[in-house]
This record gives structure tokens, C-alpha cells and sequence, in this order.
């Protein structure tokens, strides 16, 4: 019986979502935080990277500590919702590149902060199925919460569930679902402004859940931001922005006091050359 309803589950989220954060709501560019050799790899290569949920820096990000429970007419089941989510990758992006906190905990400010394209995104990405990787994209908005989500089974799998429907209701109810849960956060995780990128991957036996996906696509970064104590070689990054045309910053101290504010006091952007 838990078989059945992980295939309904799995089938349903095919299809399309009908709250999904609208193309004209979210910013033009977002930004991912990452370190030199991964932000290389990004800008010369042009792709996401989704880590598995299971590999998230918090371990209660997408994690589910107890079974989904439900009582149906003729049975009862319990059924443990991480097993289906594992397939799941996750691309987390932030609103801004000049958080100070981010730049400490993700590179040390020795790395990179890259802006990608949202409106390519959204337009060739986006609520598409991959057959490359056999996968379904879709975008949501974190939420932050003091306290994370509980689930109920029944919520996103109906009594009705092996009945025939025409419409495609409670399809988009279990995507909306599981889709805000893996899009909720713990409240003190708030100053990151993080939008995410969440990919469903078919499930089968030879998918390495060690390892992230990676999905490439033209057009993918419109800017890079280094940090202020980079350590990578910086003629290296400047060639790949002189062939792909981007713009290429880098966030530099003024002084070594901590900033309280950290556009308006100690850290300036410079532009090493707007646009080559």
C-alpha cells in the first residue's frame, strides 16, 4: 500500500503547480554564494547545481523527523516522507550579494557571489520536465518559521486517491504541499531572503544521491561579485568575463572594523570593468 502512494505521489508531481511564485514577483537577478573552485566551475560551465536534501546545511532544512500518518476507509499506513524527497534536489539563491553573514559561512569572503538570470530561468527552466535528467523544475520563495511544518498524509494524499479525476485539483494540492515544505525554513535563517529552486527526479536505482545534480543552460549569469579576501587567480575569472561579456565586481574593505551596516559604512562595490 505505501507503494501506491508513493507512485501517486510521484505521478501527480508531473504536473503542473498552480501556486508557484509568478514570473513578474520575484527579482530580475538572484544571487548564489559560493566558493572558488565551485563559483569556477559555475561561470564556466553556465550551470545549477541541486544538492540533495539530505546534504543541506541544516539538518532540519527538508527533513521530516517522523512518519506521515494517515487513516483511510480500509487501511491505516504510515509512511516516511523523506524517502520520497531524497530525490529531490535544492539550488538555494538569495535576493542579495552584500549580506555579510553569507559571505562569512559560505566562502569565508574568499569566494564568489554569482547573479543569474531569472527571467531565462523562469522562461527555460521553470515548470519544465528535463528528459536529460529526468526531472521536473519548479521555483518557489522561502518561507521562515519559528516553528517548521507538520504534514498530514491525508492533506496530500485524498481518500479518494486510486478514483479516476478528470481535473488535476489534488495533484496541485500535494505539489503546493510538499513544495511549501521543502520551501520553510527556521526563522533564524530569515536574513538570507533565499528563493530555491526545487527539482523532483524521477526515482530509480542508479541516480548517485551522493552527488548534486547539475543542469546547464545558456544565458545563466548576468554578473559576479568576488569577495573581498578572494583567493583564486583573478586573471582566470576576468578572461571567462571578457568571453561571456558579464559583469565582473568585487566587494572590497575599507577598513578592519566589522561593518554594522555593511553597504552604507566599510564595504564598497567596485567595478573592475562594467561590461566587457
Amino acid at each position: 500500500m505505501v507503494n501506491g502512494i508513493f507512485l501517486y505521489l510521484y505521478q501527480r508531481f508531473k504536473a503542473q503547480e498552480s501556486t508557484m511564485t509568478n514570473k513578474d514577483q520575484h527579482p530580475a537577478i538572484l544571487y548564489k554564494y559560493i566558493d572558488t573552485t565551485g563559483g569556477l566551475s559555475m561561470l564556466q560551465k553556465e550551470e545549477l547545481w541541486f544538492r540533495r536534501t539530505g546534504f543541506l546545511n541544516d539538518p532540519y532544512d527538508c527533513y521530516l523527523s517522523h512518519e506521515c500518518q494517515g487513516k483511510y476507509p480500509e487501511f491505516s499506513v504510515s509512511f516516511d516522507l523523506n524517502e520520497l524527497t531524497k530525490y529531490f534536489g535544492i539550488c538555494s539563491l538569495s535576493e542579495t550579494a552584500t549580506t555579510f553573514l553569507m559571505w562569512s559561512y559560505y566562502n569565508e569572503h574568499k569566494g564568489m557571489c554569482i547573479g543569474v538570470n531569472m527571467k531565462d530561468i523562469y522562461t527555460s527552466l521553470i515548470n519544465h520536465f528535463h528528459d536529460k535528467i529526468n526531472s521536473y523544475l519548479s521555483f518557489r520563495k522561502v518561507v521562515y518559521k519559528n516553528k517548521l511544518p507538520d504534514l498530514n498524509l491525508i492533506n496530500i494524499v485524498p481518500f479518494d486517491y486510486q478514483t479516476p479525476r478528470i481535473d488535476n485539483t489534488p495533484s496541485k494540492k500535494a505539489q503546493n504541499e510538499i513544495n511549501g515544505f521543502l520551501s520553510t525554513k527556521a526563522k533564524w535563517w530569515e536574513h538570507e531572503k533565499e528563493y530555491r529552486l526545487i527539482l523532483r527526479q524521477t526515482p530509480n536505482p542508479y541516480l548517485n544521491l551522493d552527488e548534486p545534480v547539475k543542469l546547464q543552460m545558456r544565458n545563466l549569469i548576468n554578473r559576479v561579485y568576488l569577495g573581498c579576501k578572494f583567493d583564486g587567480n583573478i586573471d582566470t575569472i576576468i578572461n571567462i568575463a571578457k568571453e561571456k561579456k558579464r559583469n565582473l565586481m568585487y566587494i572590497n574593505s575599507d577598513n578592519n572594523h566589522i561593518p554594522m551596516d555593511y553597504m552604507q559604512r566599510n564595504y564598497t562595490l567596485t567595478t573592475i570593468n562594467k561590461t566587457f
